[in-house]
């Protein structure tokens, strides 16, 4: 139908045919999904060209398919100096920002996957590179490995480029503030809780204890706040 018509408001829909043999759904889940990671295009572009620029388009069986095959292609997207503009590209596609509200009920903008069940399978395929797993994701990847046994050697991993580092986010406020590292995956972050100073509960205090209470409290306090300030403005 679109090779025989001539109609101007097809023209769309012709060209995205002919560059993604958008109506075959073997073939075009594929292509989209390498143009949306290393195409020349911008990601902008190359969701205009399919007709999946308006973020409710983005959610049906089409979009899932695409992104489905995005996940399956970041373990060799990962893999180079490419690794970074790919990490950003695909990002954008693989988590959204919505709307949820607190305990308190108040409202809050979070960013969370696109699609929640394929939490597991993003999380593979972004850590696989590093992980140096052996299954058909990694095939053909370059394989890392990295053991460490302190938070601060992660993190100084990380910034000097060796992978992906998992740590607790007051860890790593630092190196954030300073530009070292980066938070990704940033969907499948956890929600922050409380940190409490526990102790036997007594009548009466023994006076190192209380002495310690007040003398950690004020500065555990001050330290957290600038953590939540670090972490909550990324």
């Amino acid at each position: 139908m679109l090779s025989r018509s001539e109609a101007s408001n097809l023209q769309l829909w012709r060209s995205a045919d002919t560059k993604f043999a958008l109506f075959d759904a073997a073939v075009c889940p594929k292509r989209v999904a390498r143009h949306l990671v290393a195409g020349p295009e911008t990601v902008t572009d190359v969701l205009l060209q399919i007709g999946m620029d308006e973020p409710l388009r983005a959610t049906g069986g089409f979009f899932r398919a695409v992104v489905a095959q995005l996940v399956n292609e970041l373990p060799q997207s990962l893999n180079g100096r490419t690794a970074g503009p790919a990490w950003e590209r695909s990002a954008g596609l693989l988590e959204v920002t919505r709307l949820e509200r607190d305990r308190r009920g108040r409202e809050l903008m979070k960013l969370a996957l696109r699609f929640p069940e394929m939490g597991g399978d993003v999380a593979r395929a972004s850590l696989s590179p590093w992980l140096g797993r052996r299954d058909p994701l990694t095939r053909g990847c370059r394989q890392h490995a990295c053991s460490v046994n302190t938070a601060d050697a992660v993190i100084e991993a990380a910034a000097a480029g060796l992978g992906i580092a998992r740590v607790m986010s007051y860890q790593a406020a630092t190196a954030i503030s300073e530009g070292r590292v980066a938070t990704i995956l940033r969907g499948l972050a956890t929600d922050p809780v409380p940190v409490s100073l526990v102790h036997r509960s007594q009548r009466v205090q023994p006076l190192k204890r209380r002495a310690f209470l007040e003398f950690v409290l004020p500065r555990l306090t001050g330290a957290l706040a600038s953590v939540h300030e670090v972490v909550g403005s990324l």
